[in-house]
């Protein structure tokens, strides 16, 4: 079995109102799949959320999702989740991380080989004050 991975570094991303790449100051969360065509590999990607800033008024949602942006870009099936944030009064006295996981996926490497892979992330609105941000990140691709 041969894995890649690729774990973010660098300056955390603040995350937006449309969904878009994750972008690290250093490394950020995008894999090289440099596999023969027609390889199989499953998928694995996880993030750490940070809302401690953030102040909601109501409830949000962060959408997470593996991208494919080399060759024919697109989003990559089963890969999307909706983090619920809830109605969030930022005192300055606590902090709030949450680990999210998106679920392992199954990919076969494309024809247009190498494909690349990337965390896009977005919310569905922009905090009333304050920001989210994303501070770790990793893929991972087992063949």
């Amino acid at each position: 079995m041969a894995t890649q991975r690729v774990t973010a570094s660098g300056t955390p991303y603040t995350v937006t109102d449309s969904v878009a790449k994750v972008t690290f100051g250093t490394t950020s969360p995008s894999i090289v799949l440099s596999s023969a065509v027609g390889t199989r590999c499953t998928l694995f990607a996880q993030c750490t959320i940070d809302v401690s800033s953030a102040e909601f008024s109501a409830d949000r949602a962060l959408t997470l999702k593996l991208r494919k942006t080399s060759g024919t870009a697109g989003d990559i099936s089963d890969t999307t989740v909706v983090v619920p944030l809830g109605a969030i009064a930022s005192s300055g006295e606590w902090n709030l991380a949450l680990n999210a996981y998106l679920p392992p996926t199954a990919y076969r490497v494309s024809a247009a080989k190498p494909d690349t892979i990337e965390l896009w992330a977005g919310l569905d609105s922009l905090p009333d004050g304050g920001n989210v941000f994303i501070t770790a990140a990793m893929i991972l691709s087992e063949t």
